[in-house]
């Protein structure tokens, strides 16, 4: 819980993974990679840990189910023994939701996985073009650029390849609409909701 950063390959880019622990560590991130100060999603490893955070109902289920692990955050209701603190605090979400992802990228699940407490994901974007970011060197440069401005920390780097070609998608469920398209990706919203509604 040193507020160390750990670069890894997730399913459209490479993106900075920091233990979800308080306010600190959201702050840092979204500094380092020069981000408005933003909810940021959280990285599951597994269903259980998706049910320890959040309400699975029936379209969430079916979400997680078909396009898990995979490129898709579905943004839901936090359970109600979450805390304000995580919410408000450490993931910065004001609104009782929770980002959660099953990435198809076995790195980020297996460090997920293997953390006592949830793992937060931020992509890492091009600062010029808002692309995310494929190629490990430039990964590396932005967030060791971001460090010198924002503080210094801790951090590693893991390579990979094969990333999914543009952005995940994010989805939000709940509300008269069932599910709302934050940011079309990789999978067509036409898809999702098609699940939604079987």
């Amino acid at each position: 819980m040193s507020g160390g950063l750990v670069l890894l390959p997730s399913d459209t880019c490479y993106c900075l993974a920091v233990l979800a622990v308080d306010e600190a560590a959201r702050r840092h991130v979204n500094a380092i990679l020069n981000r408005p100060d933003d909810p940021v999603s959280i990285a599951c490893s597994s269903y259980l840990q998706v049910h320890r955070l959040v309400e699975v109902d029936h379209i969430v289920s079916l979400l997680l189910e078909h396009f898990t692990p995979g490129p898709i955050t579905v943004v839901c209701a936090a359970k109600p023994e979450i805390s304000t603190y995580f919410l408000e605090r450490a993931i910065g979400s004001f609104d009782q939701s929770i980002g959660i992802r099953i990435p198809d990228s076995f790195i980020e699940r297996d460090i997920a996985a293997n953390t006592e407490y949830a793992q937060m994901t931020v992509a890492i974007r091009d600062l010029n073009t808002g692309e995310p970011v494929q190629e490990f060197e430039r990964a590396c440069e932005i967030v060791g650029t971001g460090i010198e401005r924002a503080g210094p920390t801790g951090w590693g780097a893991i390579e990979a390849d094969g990333f999914y070609s543009t952005h995940s998608t994010v989805v939000r469920v709940g509300g008269p609409q069932k599910v709302t398209l934050l940011r079309e990706g990789d999978l067509p919203f036409d898809d999702v909701v098609s699940i939604a509604r079987s």
